[in-house]
């Protein structure tokens, strides 16, 4: 019966993309962070519903004539760069794994999901709306997870789904979902959206103590931090951490406090150390091949890890674990970029972030003097919030290939992108269009009336 719901309001969607594209990127944004498959058990289940949407999304933005062309600035031309040299290690790769074409592929979806959002997002509203699936999607989960976790009194452990991994993992997604919870809710003014975005933040927050995650932890701080940081009402920010904190110390379970202590015991903690390992393993392959590294996920090859941990003296100046028999993933954004891609990846991985974070401070600054944009300066905060925690909480994580990066990479491109834009317009630098196109003048077909009415339909071509 589940089954056959969703599949009525999944069918009932199909034309109104091939109407609307923008529809259409948000349905499939939605699904990349939902994974409905998860709560499904039946025929559904074996469908490819995001490769449907993305299809049907492609030709519908083909077929349409005065559509946006896509553009490229610094942050996106990096991200193109960063597949295609993805797919020249993939082509050259030192592991025999199947994995590593279907992570290639995984990435290459990402990436043109990523452009597909700069091409239908023109307005303010339809910006609004993708931030909207992407956190409704995300949020899913972990409310689901939050429940779970509050409804036991903390005897539910998250162990994560298997579209976002385990719940390492599982808890880096809810942490980067958080700050977009926060800016839905400072730009709605209706009570009843309001109430539900703050439920959802603090259930994803509940789920990321529920995972017993270190790295999570480590997120969670570096967002509380943050949260002080990067917002102008900081004494009313540090309040709410405080008592968030004294409420988590009061109700945590022992076992909890007992798995985050082990923070502080890293030398002599055998799961720590293999990592370390892990990162020298992915070391030695990008200090052989230094351009392409040695493919997706080289590192878990059983034959590649025993290859390169024979010479892993010439890195004992770092203390780590003994080799071990098998494989093991690289345990980290940055060392899992530079073992797969080698030095030129990482280098495009890291300046696509550290662009990323400055085009926020961009948007911030030319944001400032307009009262009307100051929606702007919210969501550029709260998108490098994001980042920042994933950044952080990545560190220790094998987590560089995960959705939800792009696409905030992609939002904050369009934002940027926008606002130049519009500001040029507002001096007088370009002449306002004779006609705007054609799918750009249509009404959003409104699953929340009373959401969009706040938002208004500032076009921006």
């Amino acid at each position: 019966m589940r089954d056959l719901v969703f599949m009525a309001f999944f069918a009932a969607y199909l034309p109104l993309i091939i109407r609307y594209p923008h529809i259409g990127a948000m349905i499939w944004a939605w699904l990349s962070f939902c994974s409905p498959d998860e709560y499904l058990y039946g025929f559904m289940t074996s469908l490819p519903l995001s490769k449907i949407v993305a299809v049907i999304t492609i030709g519908a933005l083909l077929l349409q004539r005065d559509g946006r062309k896509p553009y490229l600035d610094a942050v996106m031309a990096a991200m193109l760069a960063y597949v295609a040299l993805g797919f020249l290690s993939a082509l050259a790769s030192v592991s025999p794994l199947s994995l590593n074409w279907e992570l290639f592929g995984k990435v290459f979806k990402i990436v043109i999901l990523a452009f597909v959002l700069t091409m239908v997002i023109t307005t303010r509203q339809r910006l609004q709306g993708v931030i909207f699936a992407v956190a409704l999607g995300l949020a899913f989960n972990g409310a689901d997870e939050g429940l779970k976790v509050l409804l036991t009194a903390g005897g539910h452990h998250v162990l994560g789904i298997s579209t976002m991994g385990d719940n390492n993992t599982f808890a880096v997604a809810m942490l980067m979902c958080m700050p977009i919870l926060l800016y839905l809710f400072h730009t709605s003014t209706h009570r009843l959206t309001r109430f539900a975005l703050m439920s959802g933040e603090v259930l994803c927050c509940i789920s990321v103590i529920g995972s017993y995650s270190r790295g999570g932890f480590l997120g969670l701080v570096a967002f509380a931090l943050g949260l002080i940081a990067l917002n102008r009402n900081k004494l009313r920010n540090l309040i709410a951490v405080a008592i968030s904190g004294v409420v988590l110390y009061q109700f945590a379970p022992d076992a909890w406090f007992h798995r985050i202590e082990s923070i502080g015991q890293a030398q002599t903690d055998g799961s720590f150390m293999e990592r370390v390992t892990a990162w020298k393993v992915s070391t030695l392959i990008a200090l052989d091949r230094p351009f392409l590294g040695g493919g997706f996920h080289a590192v878990q090859d059983t034959e590649v890890w025993q290859h390169y941990g024979k010479d892993l003296a010439r890195l004992d100046f770092v203390p780590g674990a003994p080799q071990q028999a098998l494989g093991m993933a690289a345990h980290s954004i940055y060392f899992e970029v530079l073992g797969d891609l080698g030095f030129t990846g990482l280098i495009l991985f890291v300046g696509m972030l550290m662009l990323s974070i400055y085009y926020c401070g961009v948007i911030r600054k030319r944001a400032s003097p307009y009262p009307d944009m100051a929606w702007m300066v919210e969501l550029a905060n709260m998108l490098r919030l994001s980042l920042i925690v994933y950044m952080v909480a990545g560190a220790a994580l094998s987590f560089a290939y995960f959705e939800g990066l792009y696409v905030l990479v992609a939002l904050l491109s369009v934002t940027r992108h926008m606002q130049a834009i519009e500001l040029a317009k507002r001096k007088g630098a370009l002449p306002e269009p004779e006609a705007e196109p054609a799918y750009a003048q249509e009404e959003v077909p409104r699953f929340n009336p009373a959401w969009e009415d706040e938002l208004g339909e500032a076009h921006l071509t």
